[in-house]
């Protein structure tokens, strides 16, 4: 049985495709870094987002699609 992530990111990643693009971008949380590696997404950025009084952190990747 797969989790909710890796269905709605599955169906995102056929979607995506059918319709001609040829990658993917996701600003992935700390937390969500590992589970997009395992799937092929590369870290291409480190950002700082300021939100209130806080900095969070996440990280921008990017899978290529196809092929």
């Amino acid at each position: 049985m797969q989790g909710v992530a890796t269905t709605l990111v599955d169906a995102l990643e056929k979607l995506a495709g059918a319709r001609g693009a040829t990658t993917l971008t996701v600003d992935a949380s700390d937390t969500a870094l590992e589970f997009f590696m395992k799937r092929g997404y590369v870290a291409t950025q480190r950002n700082s987002v300021p939100v209130h009084d806080e900095w969070l952190a996440n990280t921008t990747m990017k899978k290529a699609l196809g092929g």
